[in-house]
């Protein structure tokens, strides 16, 4: 983004919600703090004094909000040449900017995924379990770690759909990847219910789009020591709900396996 890609309008100002307001010596500077910000598309100014500047940082533009755009002699409103800025409407995933007819407004064409005026507001299946037959992996016995995210909740360790790492190594970690970031409201977690139900009595649910240690570092999703009787399942909520693309599970105890039979992630509670 360049300085001379800004056109300004005397008189006028885009009357929306700023996304950041601050005062400035000259009022180039509003129009550098404006191209520093990726989410900033058109900004306003308001001549406070001979060195005083306000600046309003606006996260759209006169031609997608042109309804707003309202005649104020205090105000200039300074917006791109190009209506359609490359994340007016999100990435690619989200949207698509559409010019109309005459080039004078432009709209967003949302993806099924993305709704609102920006497409910036993901679309949740309230009943779709976001972890079912996703990619995991593990500390130990990675080969069935697949088995938590299967569908079945056959809390019986012979019906093959219960995953337990070994004695070692420790720390114990299983991991599901969304293959996206997804809001995270709720957790449902089955424990094995024909033996060693203790294995699962002290372990905590991170959720966030880091691998450092595995993702062990990622933010919790409620309290920290967390336990589900044997052969129960048990909801644990995420308030408030949390984003990333991985969800691990990973236990405090280190004098046993960590065992557990389906795991269930939803994006509403």
């Amino acid at each position: 983004m360049k300085l001379k890609n800004f056109y300004h309008l005397h008189g006028h100002r885009l009357k929306v919600s700023p996304q950041a307001t601050l005062e400035v010596a000259k009022d180039v500077k509003c129009t550098v703090s404006c191209m520093r910000n990726e989410d900033c598309f058109s900004f306003n100014v308001k001549k406070i004094s001979s060195n005083l500047f306000l600046c309003e940082l606006l996260n759209t533009s006169k031609f997608l909000d042109s309804d707003n755009l309202t005649r104020d002699e205090n105000f200039a409103h300074w917006y791109l040449q190009e209506p359609c800025n490359p994340l007016l409407c999100g990435d690619e995933s989200q949207g698509k900017c559409v010019i109309d007819s005459d080039g004078t407004a432009v709209s967003c064409n949302c993806s099924e995924k993305y709704e609102a005026k920006r497409c910036e507001i993901r679309i949740y299946d309230a009943k779709r379990n976001y972890a079912l037959n996703k990619p995991t992996t593990a500390s130990v016995r990675d080969y069935i770690s697949q088995r938590a995210v299967d569908g079945n909740s056959n809390s019986n360790w012979y019906g093959n759909s219960c995953y337990e790492t070994l004695y070692e190594p420790v720390p114990h970690w299983w991991r599901v990847n969304f293959e996206e970031e997804i809001q995270v409201a709720r957790v449902v977690i089955t424990n094995r219910g024909d033996c060693c139900g203790d294995r699962l009595s002290n372990f905590g649910i991170k959720i966030g789009n880091s691998l450092k240690e595995n993702g062990v570092t990622n933010p919790a999703c409620g309290e920290t020591h967390l336990a589900v009787p044997q052969g129960q399942t048990k909801t644990f909520a995420c308030s408030p709900p949390m984003k990333g693309q991985y969800l691990v599970i990973h236990s405090f105890l280190t004098d046993r396996p960590m065992v557990f039979c389906e795991v269930q992630a939803y994006a509403y509670p």
